[in-house]
């Protein structure tokens, strides 16, 4: 059984404050790491430039709707190669670049999308409280899609063209 935290991923992200009003839980959480790689040549810097605050959509409690709010540091790269002179963190446990879900909320979203679609979908996610409107659902799978390979799991007699 896999195990379950409060956090995305406790591994990269730490929780400094938890606030809650009757809409929604407001997470506010840091990254942990003591440094960070950059994106363009992979070198380890420890050295801040700035921070700044990320929002992510997470998986619901009891029903209400959870917003992480992550301060997020960018970096200076020190490889004198490197045309990257600054670079932001990344925590690709919990989200990818430019996201503004989790993993684990996009992984809920995609399997509601593929079993109801997406007006359905949305009805059945605002009442578990997942805020997603039908076209954000399907937007969401259709990207997606374009990123899994199209290879075939199981091939017949008849797809091999020999009849």
């Amino acid at each position: 059984m896999r195990h379950r935290t409060l956090l995305p991923d406790s591994a990269e992200l730490c929780v400094e404050s938890i606030k809650s009003d009757p809409v929604r839980v407001l997470l506010i959480v840091r990254t942990v790491r003591p440094n960070a790689a950059c994106p363009a040549c992979g070198s380890y810097s420890s050295r801040i430039h700035s921070h700044y605050l990320r929002k992510l959509s997470d998986l619901p409690w009891n029903g209400i709707p959870v917003l992480v709010q992550m301060r997020s540091r960018k970096f200076f790269c020190e490889a004198p190669s490197c045309g990257q002179h600054i670079f932001t963190e990344r925590v690709p446990n919990t989200a990818d670049v430019y996201a503004r879900r989790t993993h684990r909320l996009s992984r809920v979203i995609d399997r509601l999308t593929m079993a109801l679609g997406g007006e359905a979908g949305s009805r059945l996610a605002e009442q578990i409280g997942i805020l997603a409107s039908g076209d954000s659902l399907l937007r969401q799978l259709r990207r997606r899609a374009t990123r899994m390979p199209a290879t075939p799991r199981v091939l017949g007699i008849d797809d091999l063209g020999m009849a």
